[in-house]
């Protein structure tokens, strides 16, 4: 693992750190009697398990070094609610090797000790063979994004162990058929070999779900890429108001000072 990588997963784990932080101090502020609102536990993981086909492949990702139990991260969550039931997605970005999948979905499998297992979304093959780069393909994912159109919006980095292997992309799934909507590759001109697309924005703006606006945030780059699905371009907006102020970089957790110069 490069230095680069190292102080990347850390700082990327100081970030989702002070979002949760964050997120618990508002949730303290906004709800002043404790009695009001009570969170029930709903999945629990000591490592993520994957919903392989069979015992002997299971083996073989392991013994290959596609799979190594334990090496997997869940950074994100989002939730389809459809006629049929529920669809719980979760992000895992493929920052080190040994992750075979970097979106999935929570099967109702449990592992002998209790861990809910994963099934790779939308299929196996979206997250095999990356080396080939093939059309469809999903290299690394921090965050996706459910809409109120029931599409899934998923910002695919590209970027596998610190560097580019494809190009990164957007795409979109309808999630009543899980079939694909949008596939758009971000143009090589908008973004540079630093660049980290982390989070996606997306704005619907009518109730036909036609007109809809998504704004990636490239944490590294300092800039925003604004895609059009309906016209299929996107642009770069960057400003010097998009880079971090030195003096609010530096944070300090049990005792040790870290610098981080880029927020998403």
């Amino acid at each position: 693992m490069t230095r680069s990588t190292e102080a990347f997963i850390g700082s990327k784990w100081l970030c989702i750190i002070l979002v949760i932080y964050a997120s618990t101090w508002t949730l303290s502020e906004s709800i002043p009697n404790s009695n009001a609102a009570k969170i029930s536990e709903v999945f629990r993981w000591k490592y993520i398990e994957f919903d392989y086909p069979s015992k002997s492949e299971r083996q073989e990702a392991i013994d290959n070094g596609d799979f190594i139990p334990g090496r997997s991260l869940l950074i994100d969550v989002d939730v389809y609610y459809g006629s049929r039931g529920q669809k719980v997605f979760i992000g895992m970005p493929r920052m080190q090797g040994g992750h075979p999948a970097t979106i999935a979905t929570v099967t109702n499998k449990t592992t002998a000790d209790g861990n809910p297992i994963v099934k790779p979304y939308p299929s196996w093959d979206w997250h095999k063979n990356l080396n080939d780069c093939p059309t469809n393909r999903i290299v690394s994912v921090f965050r996706v994004k459910v809409d109120e159109c029931g599409r899934l919006w998923i910002l695919d980095t590209g970027s596998r162990n610190d560097s580019y292997i494809c190009p990164a992309q957007i795409l979109a799934f309808d999630l009543k058929t899980d079939t694909l909507l949008y596939r758009y590759e971000i143009p090589s001109n908008q973004y540079e070999p630093r660049s980290v697309f982390v989070v996606p924005v997306v704005d619907v703006r009518d109730k036909q779900c036609k007109d809809t606006i998504v704004y990636v945030s490239d944490c590294q780059g300092f800039a925003i890429i604004v895609y059009n699905p309906s016209l299929g371009v996107s642009w770069k907006v960057g400003d010097k108001t998009m880079y971090p102020y030195p003096s609010s970089g530096t944070y300090e957790i049990q005792g040790k000072n870290t610098a981080i110069l880029f927020e998403c």
